[in-house]
């Protein structure tokens, strides 16, 4: 079984059908969705079609992810337990790792801490699924400037109009760094042309810290040239 929810398939008994995509999950949850996140949010499933609830679910390979006849209530927090966790732990009564943990207390005040923590330990999950979608949308435009300069050298804009390119893609960054708590450093607009051999500079993402740095177009020839001005 290769479970894949970048796609979370939705089927009501009355045939009434959905798929939420990435983008979707993100406007409805609040981020990108794995299973465990779904026993969160499952019982709150209703169809607009009929109204009926608990529908099955299915994930992008259409595999079934929840089972509107075999469902299996958490003794922790009463969620629905997933049909992947069931077959992983055949017999569980819980519907995460957590929750199971979670029922080491043994007096009322006990309980009050461990659901505190679960509470706690969700809004974190939930707060990192956010961040990652956040650091995938910067990641989205990354050729941005790359492109540009391409269409720079071939002539098909001119350099004023590849300033205006570069004032607009680092505003947008500005801007999508500070929604992750982040913040600029530095003027980028000081930097369209290289401090060391005055050639154009580019915006260039790194995949090994996920953010964006200026390095200069000119790095392939040798000008090592770079500076970073956002920080997360």
């Amino acid at each position: 079984m290769t479970l894949d929810c970048s796609v979370i398939k939705i089927q009501c008994n009355c045939s009434y059908k959905v798929q939420l995509n990435r983008e979707m999950q993100k406007q409805i949850f609040g981020g990108h969705i794995k299973v465990a996140d779904l026993t969160n949010f499952y019982k709150k499933f209703k169809c607009t079609k009929c109204n009926e609830k608990n529908p099955n679910v299915f994930d992008k390979n259409d595999n079934k992810l929840f089972d509107n006849k075999n469902l299996v209530k958490c003794e922790s927090c009463s969620d629905f337990i997933s049909l992947p966790r069931l077959e992983i732990k055949p017999g569980t009564t819980f519907c995460t790792p957590y929750c199971e943990y979670d029922l080491s207390y043994q007096t009322p005040e006990e309980e009050e801490i461990a659901r505190n923590k679960r509470e706690n330990f969700l809004k974190k999950e939930q707060l990192a699924s956010k961040h990652i979608s956040q650091l995938e949308h910067l990641s989205s435009k990354k050729f941005t400037l790359i492109n540009a300069y391409d269409d720079y050298l071939l002539k098909k804009i001119s350099k004023s109009e590849y300033e205006s390119i570069f004032k607009k893609f680092t505003w947008w960054i500005k801007q999508e760094v500070e929604k992750i708590g982040g913040k600029l450093i530095d003027n980028p607009t000081n930097y369209i042309d290289c401090p060391d051999c005055g050639n154009l500079v580019l915006v260039i993402w790194t995949p090994k810290f996920e953010k964006y740095f200026l390095g200069c177009s000119q790095f392939k020839n040798g000008c090592a040239w770079a500076k970073t001005i956002w920080k997360h």
